[in-house]
């Protein structure tokens, strides 16, 4: 098994749906861990906020992802 790098993006935005948990979840981490602003469309922003927040820890979610209903 190979592990890639993962490219730096730092002026690049993602934007994601259904990324609070599951695959989605997994993604805005790889995306956050690339250094790129993340964008989320979901239903509660709140409990998005929460969920993500308690998978990856607020120091590398900080000032990089946002939350829009």
């Amino acid at each position: 098994m190979t592990i890639l790098e993962l490219i730096k993006r730092p002026n690049k935005i993602a934007v994601i749906t259904g990324g609070n948990r599951g695959i989605g979840l997994h993604i805005v981490e790889k995306l956050l861990k690339c250094d790129m602003t993340v964008v989320m469309g979901v239903r509660n922003p709140e409990a998005s906020k929460k969920s993500v927040e308690m998978a990856m820890g607020e120091e590398l979610t900080r000032n990089k992802i946002f939350y829009e209903k």
